[in-house]
């Protein structure tokens, strides 16, 4: 679960960041950024 600070971010929002090949690490976890990297830079 996300710190109450980050909570209000969807996680639309996080694989839009991803998709555009923003920065996450704020927002998830490592095992979460691994899943969504390969998702998005096949």
């Amino acid at each position: 679960m996300s710190d109450p600070e980050n909570q209000i971010i969807s996680s639309k929002f996080v694989k839009e960041i991803t998709e555009l090949k923003g920065d996450i690490k704020k927002f998830t976890t490592k095992t979460v950024i691994k899943s969504l990297k390969d998702k998005f830079y096949v």
